[in-house]
């Protein structure tokens, strides 16, 4: 991380308005939401980037240069946290909206902790699932850390801030309930929910499916032939009815499995979160209703 060097040696304007920079498309979109016309929001991560190897470059760091506040996922999605904040400037704060939810652990073999059912793994050391936006009610509860956190830098503008943190929290339970009645068309003995990699253990927790990643934390993290096996194995006893591919992933091992088994290839899901199939931009709630329905269209027949 040397390029972080120069933000130590880059001066700090006064600002000319409150300047938020965000470290995952949503979070643009939160502090967008929250924030209204008070808050200019700069995107280090745009559109389609794999979130799991982004690294900020010197021309994301030249952008950084007259920004109050930086916000992260966190719980473990950007390793380059610590040497960013090492060299912010005087007036500048690094907030990791993650630290303040509750997290999912993964075990030391890279699969969730809560991953029911499915033998043969040596959970050892365990690390935080970030993936924690594919639970809503902890996006309602990030929509009032990010209005803490702006109302701390303008309290001028907190009443506003409160408004629109509000109103965002309110469409955002709409959406919870909508999600839950749309689920609750699939029968409990079809809630597996087999995915390209373990990005969706927050939503299987919140509305009672069984995540099974076939890898690990992020794509790079192959099973072993042994894992493959057991995994093969297992979903042919519990009757899984489909898997499911995720945008920006290769589904090579999904098409395989699907041979081998015969289940049924389920609908693109969007793990995540940094666009659309296409990779183009999407909103948090296109983002819920785009899983949500791919996932009732393969476990309810519709």
């Amino acid at each position: 991380m040397k390029p972080l060097l120069l933000l130590a040696l880059l001066p700090l304007s006064a600002f000319a308005e409150l300047r938020v920079a965000t470290l995952h498309p949503l979070l643009g979109e939160l502090a967008r939401t929250v924030g209204g016309d008070q808050v200019e929001v700069i995107d280090l991560v745009g559109p389609g980037a794999d979130l799991h190897s982004f690294e900020p470059s010197p021309a994301h760091l030249r952008q950084l240069q007259e920004v109050a506040l930086i916000l992260a996922s966190g719980k473990g999605l950007e390793p380059y946290l610590d040497s960013l904040r090492d060299n912010l400037t005087a007036g500048q704060k690094l907030v990791e909206i993650g630290a303040s939810l509750p997290s999912l652990q993964f075990g030391g073999c890279d699969h969730p902790e809560h991953d029911h059912g499915h033998a043969g793994h040596d959970h050892g050391d365990e690390v935080e699932d970030p993936h924690w936006w594919h639970d809503i009610s902890l996006m309602r509860r990030a929509t009032r850390v990010v209005e803490k956190e702006l109302a701390a830098l303008a309290p001028e503008e907190a009443p506003g801030f409160a408004a629109r943190s509000q109103a965002h929290q309110a469409s955002l339970e709409e959406l919870e309930n909508w999600a839950a009645l749309q689920l609750f068309a699939v029968p409990p003995g079809q809630r597996q929910l087999p995915t390209a990699h373990a990005a969706f253990a927050y939503f299987c927790a919140a509305y009672d499916f069984q995540a099974i990643p076939v890898r690990g934390l992020t794509q790079d993290h192959e099973p072993s032939a042994k894992e493959l096996t057991t995994l093969i194995g297992q979903l042919q006893a519990d009757g899984v009815a489909a898997l499911f591919p995720e945008a920006s992933s290769n589904d090579k091992m999904l098409q395989a499995i699907s041979q081998e088994t015969g289940i049924k290839i389920g609908g693109v899901l969007l793990a995540d979160a940094t666009g659309d199939v296409q990779g183009n931009p999407i909103s948090y709630h296109q983002l819920i209703q785009h899983n949500v329905r791919q996932i009732v269209a393969a476990l309810a027949g519709e």
